[in-house]
């Protein structure tokens, strides 16, 4: 498994999450956008774009996905992209205490993602299950 942190998540978070997972085999690498695209680049365009990198590609947003939510939706299914997007009660959280939660709910997430089907499911500010978005 390969999995992307998108740009509405700290670059810093992204690594450290990658040498946590050094300790799981199944997850190959954890990166940020920028690691594989430039900063500023669309998200259609990357979601499309990690195929060129491999399959199985995870990705980890906080991104509300309205915006063009169609066209997010249809680029998640096209490449068969597993999401799991931070509901709105991250927002208000500071970088240490989203750190700590997102270490928290990682676990939860590599266990969810064995089974999960392509498409996007939400995570909670709670810890708990992680369930299947169904507004996206």
């Amino acid at each position: 498994m390969k999995f992307m942190f998108d740009n509405n998540l700290s670059i810093h978070l992204a690594a450290a999450v990658n040498a946590l997972c050094r300790q799981e085999r199944a997850v190959d690498r954890v990166l940020h956008i920028k690691d594989l695209f430039p900063g500023n680049t669309d998200d259609i365009v990357w979601l499309h774009g990690l195929k060129e990198h491999g399959s199985h590609w995870i990705v980890v947003t906080h991104d509300k996905l309205k915006k063009r939510a169609g066209a997010e939706r249809e680029a998640f299914r096209q490449n068969q992209l597993v999401g799991y997007v931070l509901d709105p009660q991250w927002n208000h959280q500071g970088f240490w205490p989203i750190a700590e939660r997102l270490v928290e709910w990682w676990p939860i997430i590599l266990e969810h993602v064995k089974t999960a089907r392509t498409g996007v499911y939400r995570v909670p500010w709670k810890t708990g299950t992680a369930r299947r978005l169904t507004s996206f």
